[in-house]
């Protein structure tokens, strides 16, 4: 081969490669682009256009742009997208909207069918085909793909509950919920508490828990369980919302069942329903541990580390009958550094929050010992009570403590001598 062919050779593969590296670069950008414009920036079309003008996606968007001007050029840029990338179903939902629009609804079904075949998760084809059923009259597979993008997106998931909301507050609605409790979408157990909070009726949200429960009971949630127990207690069903959450206890909970739940704190803090409640605090520790002195294999520790706030993070919801009773417990100081310590106190849950009893004040160190109080439960205003462990300092001075205290056998006995059942016993044994 001559100097001249091996040049001209040379200079023809490095044109190719020229060319490959352009297509390549071409492509890339055209790609990136597409991407941007996909996630919805508008911004990315001008790009996408100047390096590639034929991109299925320019096609897509000159196609919506062309719609309220020139129909059937819109029908045929979306045909070319659709030519151009197959496995794109945004231009057969753009075609099937048009053909709806003209009465072709057959034709638009199954376009959306195939929509749904080649993207069967993505939210927003999944929206689409949801407004596309309704408006086609069957709520029943609107919901159904509805329910797809809820579980894909959070953003349609939020703007969706209120729908799902109206729809089990109408009766003659509310029966096309069924199917989709009975999958148990991922989004259910969040719309459950959206729904057990903001619902027009108490029967809405039984209704609701219901349709959960025909799915199998073991897949109910402690959050759906706490917000069901929750709205009954704001409605004033004590008795119904002392049964729902004694239904969900373990046998183990229920061995540490009375008039005071787990009052030998043998069982971790349940923090929810009738159980004891802690809320966290950076300078508090409140657990059950092992220490000496005690008839169980542990008591409960509330330890305060250079707090300084009003104390009321420990406590737990009563069901008591009206009458008289006694709490007892026992108590250790180990040493609490405070000016007002602290003390227990019961007091109704309803109007006015009345006070029925307190403790004797503890701090200092202080060795194992007894404590009481006796009380009585009105028979109005107070269907469930609150056992509280709080501050007994009334000014700020007082309110800062440092140190530690334990506390086991808390328990309620009757004390007026009356033979009825209280009211856990009563909902406990019927």
């Amino acid at each position: 081969m001559t100097k001249v062919s091996v040049t001209l050779w040379r200079l023809l593969l490095l044109a190719i490669a020229a060319f490959l590296s352009w297509q390549i670069l071409t492509h890339g950008l055209a790609a990136h682009y597409a991407q941007r414009l996909a996630r919805g920036d508008a911004d990315a079309l001008p790009q996408l256009l100047r390096w590639q003008p034929d991109h299925p996606r320019v096609l897509y968007q000159e196609g919506l742009r062309e719609v309220g001007e020139d129909r059937q050029a819109a029908l045929d840029r979306f045909a070319r997208a659709y030519a151009a990338n197959p496995t794109d179903p945004y231009p057969l939902v753009a075609v099937a909207a048009l053909y709806f629009d003209s009465g072709r609804a057959e034709e638009a079904d199954a376009l959306m069918q195939l929509a749904d075949r080649l993207k069967p998760v993505d939210p927003r084809i999944q929206q689409r085909l949801a407004l596309h059923w309704d408006q086609r009259g069957d709520p029943a597979t609107a919901l159904r793909h509805l329910s797809k993008a809820m579980s894909a997106n959070g953003r349609i998931r939020q703007e969706n509950l209120p729908v799902m909301l109206r729809l089990a507050e109408d009766p003659a609605l509310r029966g096309l919920l069924e199917p989709i409790a009975l999958e148990a979408p991922m989004w259910w157990p969040g719309f459950f508490g959206y729904a057990a909070n903001r619902a027009a009726s108490t029967e809405v949200v039984r209704y609701l828990l219901a349709l959960r429960r025909q799915a199998g009971a073991d897949d109910i949630t402690a959050a759906e369980r706490i917000a069901y127990q929750n709205r009954l207690l704001r409605d004033g069903f004590a008795a119904e919302a002392y049964l729902a959450w004694l239904n969900g206890l373990e046998p183990a909970a229920r061995e540490q069942l009375g008039l005071v739940f787990n009052g030998g704190f043998e069982l971790p803090l349940g923090n929810s329903g009738f159980a004891w409640q802690a809320r966290p605090h950076k300078q508090l520790t409140i657990r059950p541990l092992r220490t000496l002195g005690t008839a169980g294999s542990k008591s409960l520790l509330v330890r305060f580390s250079s707090f300084d706030d009003r104390f009321a993070h420990l406590g737990q919801r009563l069901f008591l009958q009206p009458g008289r009773y006694r709490l007892t417990g026992v108590a250790r100081v180990d040493r609490l550094e405070t000016e007002g310590g602290v003390r227990w106190r019961v007091q109704c849950h309803g109007e006015g929050n009345a006070l029925l009893g307190e403790s004797r004040v503890f701090r200092g160190p202080a060795p194992w010992g007894d404590f009481s109080i006796d009380f009585d439960v009105p028979a109005r205003n107070c269907d469930t009570q609150d056992l509280r462990l709080v501050s007994a300092g009334k000014h700020n001075f007082e309110l800062a403590m440092d140190g530690a205290l334990w506390f086991d056998a808390l328990r309620i006995q009757r004390a007026d001598g009356d033979d009825a059942e209280d009211g856990a016993d009563a909902v406990r044994n019927p």
